[in-house]
């Protein structure tokens, strides 16, 4: 069975290593990291993903025999939130960690880090006008997007906080933690004078 999934992510593993090749300051930062293998546990469909770290690249599994040396856990959700956000340096909080966090964090970097000229590599097909032409539009689409997205967030915020009032303001949330912060230190400087008794 894992032969067959292991074949059905050959492409992912493909798209992964060809990016790197194209970005070959990020590939040299793997190779002190060769011989490690990452896994990616998906809570809640039971499939764990194994990373490979090569020196030419990484391969992607569903099975390895041995304990790996980092494992992060998490529903596929939370990957994609992951993925799609890509926080500058921290794992996410709804991503636990098992083992070595530094090799997490070192993959990160390097993925975070991939700068890859994209319009010179469209160039070598289409030519530098139509490659320069389509990088604009890309670059253009891509903050469209990013504005969209900001604008989404916060229109569903306000709709949610003031039209149908489901959600608290954050001045109100911090309030309410901040009371309940002075209710338990009260509690537990009673529980010591109690003790004291």
């Amino acid at each position: 069975m894992f032969k067959i999934m292991d074949m059905a992510i050959w492409p992912m593993n493909k798209l992964i290593n060809k990016t790197l090749e194209l970005d070959t300051e990020s590939l040299d930062k793997l190779v002190p990291l060769s011989g490690k293998v990452l896994a990616v546990e998906l809570t809640g469909i039971n499939q764990t993903l194994f990373i490979y770290i090569q020196v030419d690249g990484v391969r992607l599994s569903f099975s390895y025999s041995d304990e790996p040396h980092t494992t992060l856990m998490g529903t596929p959700f939370a990957f994609m939130r992951y993925l799609i956000e890509k926080p500058a340096n921290t794992i996410s909080s709804d991503i636990k960690i098992n083992g070595d966090p530094h090799l997490a964090q070192q993959i990160q970097l390097i993925f975070n880090g991939l700068s890859i000229d994209w319009e010179e590599q469209l160039a070598k097909f289409i030519g530098d006008n139509s490659a320069y032409q389509m990088g604009r539009f890309g670059k253009g689409l891509q903050q469209w997007l990013k504005d969209t997205r900001a604008a989404l967030r916060n229109n569903t915020t306000e709709f949610l906080q003031q039209e149908t009032q489901q959600l608290p303001e954050r001045v109100a949330v911090e309030s309410f933690m901040r009371r309940v912060d002075e209710l338990r230190n009260d509690v537990e400087r009673l529980a010591a004078r109690i003790k004291k008794l």
